[in-house]
């Protein structure tokens, strides 16, 4: 699959799609905290980070123990 975010950048909310029940994302802040954490249900989430502060952040897209991709994304 595809995996796809957007609006990159983001004012707060971020679509995440391509990625398949069971899988893991977790959000980390520029300084390697992790922000969010949490277990895919559908094939489109949607991830709210209208109360992080604006920057870069990293998403790692992980499948049990291997990680399936590492994407960043900037809040404004």
């Amino acid at each position: 699959n595809q995996i796809e975010l957007y609006p990159n950048p983001t004012s707060g909310r971020l679509n995440i799609t391509g990625v398949e029940r069971g899988q893991r994302i977790q959000v980390y802040n520029s300084v390697g905290s992790a922000v969010i954490d949490v277990n895919v249900e559908s094939n489109h989430e949607i991830l709210n980070i209208d109360e992080h502060q604006s920057g870069l952040y990293l998403i790692v897209i992980s499948d049990k123990n291997q990680v399936l991709g590492k994407y960043k994304a900037i809040k404004h």
